[in-house]
């Protein structure tokens, strides 16, 4: 009896099934086993005890750092050129002081003391002289025609170193006053009055 291709098929197909379900539960044992075979193998997990951490040391406020000062650069200042000093200012000029001259000195009779109005004159003498120390005087005396020559001549002299005193005694020098008596012998006037003799009775000074 002839059997057909197809239901041959059929039947192989019906018989291979059940043995590749069995090949795969066969598979899955051995598969199961040998996890759990490894698994008996593996050693159990180490467990490491946990680590203390280190004591946290104690934070300090953190200082702000100090201010940092400026430096500042100072220049050298190069010390002063020393300039030559200016020559020294020249003396003012004195201005010329007018005296008139011949200057005239009167006396009382027989007197050889200055009158205090006559003082001025030879204060004016003296300006003069400060003012020009290449200035020098002479300085007369004279009287009236009454007494003796000689008699005069002494009395003529006292006049005249009346006024050199005095104007030393404003810091004219000694050496700067000359000094001369002419008595009666050099009247200024010539008449025999007491108008005229109070003219004689006098010291000339003259500027030299």
């Amino acid at each position: 009896m002839a059997v057909s291709s197809r239901y041959l098929t059929h039947r192989a197909a019906g018989l291979l099934a059940p043995a590749s379900l069995l090949m795969l539960l066969v598979a899955c044992s051995e598969l199961s086993e040998s996890t759990t075979t490894q698994e008996q193998i593996l050693p159990p997990p180490v467990v490491q005890a946990p680590v203390p951490e280190p004591p946290k040391a104690e934070e300090k406020p953190v200082e702000p750092p100090p201010p940092v000062e400026e430096t500042r650069v100072i220049e050298a200042i190069a010390p002063p050129v020393a300039l030559p000093e200016p020559p020294p200012p020249e003396p003012p000029v004195p201005a010329a002081v007018s005296v008139p001259e011949p200057v005239d000195v009167y006396f009382g009779y027989d007197k050889a003391a200055l009158k205090e109005h006559d003082k001025a004159a030879l204060d004016v003498l003296t300006e003069l002289l400060r003012a020009d120390p290449g200035k020098q005087l002479l300085v007369e005396g004279h009287c009236d025609e009454r007494g003796t020559v000689a008699y005069n001549l002494t009395l003529g002299e006292k006049r005249a170193k009346a006024v050199k005193q005095y104007l030393e005694g404003k810091g004219v020098l000694s050496s700067r006053i000359e000094t001369a008596s002419y008595g009666k012998e050099r009247p200024v006037c010539t008449e025999h009055s007491v108008a005229c003799w109070k003219k004689n009775r006098r010291a000339h000074v003259v500027v030299q």
